[in-house]
């Protein structure tokens, strides 16, 4: 076992590419990536703006193989009357994700919102999506190990390698596209459900030849309910597809507001799992309107043997995830006399 260990860590560096930007970034805490999980998230705020970063860091093993994941996101809305929409949104959205020193990927996005109450007592709300973007992502040929290098007397990359002289970045033009639907089914009740569609064009994505970047699918349902006007709770199920990779998530958000003023201060709690891979703990606080929120996945996977090897075992397996978003108002002369849903993270 050692042995296949050790020779998987190093050829990852090279594999993980097909695994890795065949299937887009992925955040545990996609309640709080709201541009990057749907576009109809795009405005979707009862304020009039929202910045957001986040931050994952993945398999910090020692001389072997890591992920880092930033992202930047911010979106404004506009309370106009456009093509049927009670509200219209525009955000942008940027993500670098690099992998060791070899994979880089780099994402720019343009994002749109449309938002209408479905009926006069604004109990249903129906928000569309739509997002269109800019991708480059490079190798250095430097840090490529290939299998057909792999001497399995030495246990290293000695051989002869493959030529790389033909490594060129790739570059892609990005399309998805999204819906969310909530409904207040009273004052205590929110239940919600969203669905978009990533890479409608299917871009080439390769590095080392002509590969199509597949459609991935995210969708989403869960509830919101108030135990107490102090206490309440967000179970949700998200499911994303990629080609043959299945991530599902289930899981939930307990939210506790200690004082008397929802607005000042709420402290959050959550646990979640994904199916055959990780149990996840989540805490966080909201103070104003700035929310914090950190994150850990214990991988439970059989990914867990890379542990065995000497050159990895102090080295981290699973993932950390911090999060921060701020909302704001304008000041705009005239206040917003729209009642928007959100369910609360």
């Amino acid at each position: 076992m050692r042995l296949i260990v050790r020779f998987f860590i190093p050829c990852l560096c090279f594999l993980s590419f097909q695994i890795v930007y065949a299937q887009d970034y992925f955040f545990s805490q996609f309640y709080n990536t709201p541009l990057m999980t749907n576009a109809a998230n795009t405005g979707r705020i009862k304020e009039d703006f929202r910045i957001g970063l986040i931050n994952r860091r993945q398999w910090l093993l020692n001389n072997a193989l890591s992920f880092n994941t930033l992202g930047f996101s911010g979106d404004v809305n506009f309370r106009k009357k456009i093509l049927g929409a009670d509200m219209v949104g525009l955000g942008v959205v940027v993500v670098s994700d690099q992998q060791s020193d070899v994979f880089g990927r780099q994402v720019a996005i343009l994002s749109t919102g449309w938002h209408r109450h479905l009926d006069d007592q604004k109990r249903h709300y129906l928000s569309l999506g739509l997002q269109v973007g800019y991708s480059q992502i490079s190798a250095n040929a430097g840090g490529l190990q290939f299998l057909s290098a792999y001497d399995r007397v030495s246990n290293d990359f000695s051989g002869p390698s493959e030529d790389v002289s033909g490594l060129t970045p790739s570059r892609q033009v990005l399309l998805h596209s999204g819906f969310f639907y909530d409904f207040s089914v009273n004052k205590k009740l929110e239940v919600f459900a969203g669905f978009n569609a990533f890479n409608l064009v299917q871009p080439d994505y390769s590095v080392l030849g002509a590969e199509r970047l597949p459609m991935r699918t995210h969708m989403q349902a869960g509830f919101t309910y108030y135990l107490s006007n102090q206490v309440f709770v967000t179970p949700q199920m998200f499911w994303a597809r990629q080609s043959a990779s299945n991530n599902m998530l289930l899981g939930a958000n307990l939210g506790y507001i200690p004082g008397l003023d929802r607005r000042l201060l709420t402290l959050y709690a959550g646990f979640w799992y994904r199916m055959a891979d990780a149990a996840i703990v989540y805490g966080g606080l909201k103070y104003k309107n700035i929310q914090l929120g950190l994150s850990y996945d214990f991988t439970v996977s059989s990914l867990n043997q890379v542990r065995v090897v000497p050159e990895t075992k102090a080295g981290i397996v699973g993932a950390f995830e911090i999060s921060l978003l701020f909302h704001g108002f304008l000041g705009r002369a005239v206040p917003s006399e729209q009642t928007i849903p959100c369910q609360i993270f």
